[in-house]
């Protein structure tokens, strides 16, 4: 053998072994979420300092860029929502790194894997830094005179080639303008990353370390181009017309009446808890129980009026609403007519008080931005279960709710207060068999849940109210705290066939059954998981969707009230749900006999495809009414 065929030797030697290590290593797949690895990043104890420091910056992004590129090689991930947001975090690396052709290669990838119409053609943020990458390439520079004009004329002549059905989209892009100015990524780090960070020890997740490469890229590309973004938004909005509004919704309504011989129908709201004095004359009523403090029935529950609850300890309390602090309760009545003004606000509705209300956000502090965001946290655990029970009985004069109260945040307004172990998760569970023992008890026909928990949310939870625990420690807490929820909700479930279970799908725009979300990524004959649309039937960006997500409701601008009577708009999955529980109760009132699975039947056949998303099947709480009611054949 000569030397030049000894090496062809070894070289095909070499690639035969390449190619069986790499048969020996496929990519690893992926089928939920607690399988993806997690990566945790050191913080400076002044989190801006990393963000001003250039070089400590970059060694960060590197790492950061490492590490997800190294689980696009290793991993095999068909879920859309994760696939997304790695490119998106790297598509903000590559602008930073000015590999432009790389960022529009991901953009690409980004819109290929969209599945929601809307956001394939109008991404947020990422159809701005496709014109910025764009620009750079065209001008061969990052700033000046030439640079900007490039940048309009690329990003006006993309929003032009949108539809009409865009204006209001287009609308709130030139709102958000206004808030791009120097004071936008401090503000974004110290008032919501910072905090999380100082909570897990000085660590940054994943989750967080993108959005510190997010507001970074918000400061250094966003912000000096907030001008031109409002300049094309305006040649957009000059010269397309806003399409009349159409809700679809109306004509789907039914509103029973009293002469129509209706059977009355209790409706358990498994939630944060229901003000009893809002709905004086539909609350289900035990009619064994008096407020006395004693078990006049003898089941075990004192004072259980309305239903029953357990407070953030997992303890029975016969209160039947999460009690805020009294300092915070005062300020109730100005948080909401300040949440009436946002959406007049985010609408694009100029008045004083809006004009005042974008005056007060662009000069807030980040030390107002986290007490603003503590008092939502507050006040959201506060109104949820009573604005909930509002949407479920709209239109039921019969409908009677009973109070089902859970409690996952204390007083201090702080979304991570409980700690979501095995022994907090014990008595969870065991709170579950009792709701629902309670639930036949009292013939419950419909239960409305609105909430839900998953096995990657358990474990970031306690990386906060246990940074002690290594990942490893953490995961198996995790997994076992998954398990014994999940066990216990599918079993309680189970062992009540008569009962349908109605629950939301969850607000983080990815696949229910990929992250897990319990109870919505269960399949059983009497659950339904609902999904979000807006007024249009079209979906909203933050709903969940996925093969348990058969049906979608409203859950944009619904209205509803709030503890002591106060109207407000809500939006939400939370929202979309009791739509469904609300149809469900209509039917059992229309007619007692019904069970689960013809209920079912109705709403499934009654259905109807969103038109402008075929994807999509809305409830038609009319159609299935009328096919209750139609003679048999």
């Amino acid at each position: 053998m000569t030397r030049k065929q000894f090496g062809f030797f070894l070289s095909v030697i070499f690639i035969l072994c390449q190619s069986f290590v790499w048969a020996q290593n496929p990519k690893k797949p992926v089928t939920n979420a607690a399988e993806l690895p997690r990566f945790v990043y050191d913080s400076p104890e002044k989190l801006i300092d990393l963000v001003n420091n250039d070089a400590a910056y970059r060694a960060f992004a590197a790492k950061v860029r490492g590490d997800l590129e190294g689980v696009l090689r290793d991993y095999e991930i068909k879920d859309e929502t994760t696939l997304k947001q790695i490119y998106k975090t790297l598509v903000h690396l590559d602008l930073q790194d000015g590999k432009f052709d790389s960022v529009i290669e991901r953009i690409g990838l980004i819109r290929q894997i969209e599945s929601k119409p809307d956001l394939k053609l109008y991404p947020p943020d990422i159809f701005e830094i496709e014109a910025i990458a764009r620009a750079q390439k065209q001008s061969g520079a990052g700033s000046g005179e030439n640079y900007r004009q490039a940048f309009q004329q690329i990003l006006t002549e993309m929003l032009n080639r949108l539809p009409v059905s865009f204006y209001e989209k287009v609308k709130l892009s030139k709102t958000t303008a206004d808030f791009l100015d120097d004071k936008l990524v401090p503000y974004i780090i110290e008032s919501d990353v910072a905090p999380q960070a100082k909570k897990n020890g000085n660590k940054l997740s994943s989750e967080l370390a993108s959005k510190v490469i997010e507001a970074q890229m918000l400061g250094r590309f966003f912000v000096p181009l907030a001008n031109e973004m409002r300049q094309s938004a305006d040649a957009y909005l000059a010269t397309h017309k806003a399409p009349e509004k159409v809700n679809v919704w109306t004509s789907r309504a039914v509103t029973l009446m009293d002469k129509q011989k209706l059977t009355p129908v209790v409706v358990a709201i498994w939630d944060t808890g229901v003000d009893p004095t809002v709905f004086p004359n539909q609350m289900f009523v035990n009619r064994k129980e008096k407020s006395n403090g004693k078990d006049n029935d003898g089941n075990g529950f004192e004072s259980d009026i309305y239903g029953i609850g357990f407070d953030e300890k997992g303890k029975f309390t016969s209160a039947p609403l999460f009690a805020p602090f009294e300092a915070d309760l005062k300020q109730f009545p100005e948080w909401i007519k300040e949440r009436r003004v946002a959406e007049q606000f985010g609408a694009g509705v100029e008045t004083d008080e809006t004009r005042a209300f974008k005056l007060k956000i662009q000069s807030q502090t980040a030390e107002q931005g986290i007490e603003q965001g503590r008092l939502s946290n507050v006040f959201s655990t506060y109104n949820h279960g009573t604005a909930v029970a509002g949407v479920a009985i709209a239109g039921n004069p019969v409908a009677r709710i009973l109070n089902a109260r859970l409690t996952w945040r204390d007083q201090s307004g702080q979304p991570d207060s409980v700690a979501e172990d095995t022994a907090r998760m014990g008595r969870f569970a065991a709170n579950v068999k009792a709701f629902v023992d309670y639930f036949k008890k009292h013939n419950v026909r419909v239960v409305n849940m609105s909430w839900s928990l998953s096995r990657a949310g358990i474990d970031e939870n306690l990386a906060k109210t246990k940074p002690m625990l290594t990942s490893q420690e953490r995961k198996i807490e995790a997994d076992k705290s998954f398990t014994i929820i999940k066990n216990a909700l599918v079993e309680a479930f189970r062992s009540a066939p008569e009962i349908l279970f109605v629950c939301s799908a969850g607000n983080t725009g990815s696949d229910a059954g990929f992250n897990e979300g319990i109870p919505s990524s269960l399949e059983l004959p009497n659950l339904i998981t609902v999904g979000a649309v807006d007024a249009s039937g079209a979906a909203a960006a933050f709903t969940n969707f996925g093969k348990t997500v058969k049906f979608y409701a409203q859950g944009v601008y619904v209205e509803s009230v709030n503890p002591g009577g106060e109207k407000l708009k809500f939006g939400g999955t939370s929202f979309a749900a009791p739509q469904m529980a609300n149809l469900a109760a209509k039917l059992f009132a229309l007619n007692p006999k019904l069970t689960v699975a013809e209920v079912v039947k109705l709403i499934q056949d009654g259905a109807d495809t969103s038109e402008t998303d075929n994807r999509l099947k809305l409830i038609n709480p009319k159609r299935s009414a009328e096919l209750l009611v139609l003679p048999k054949k």
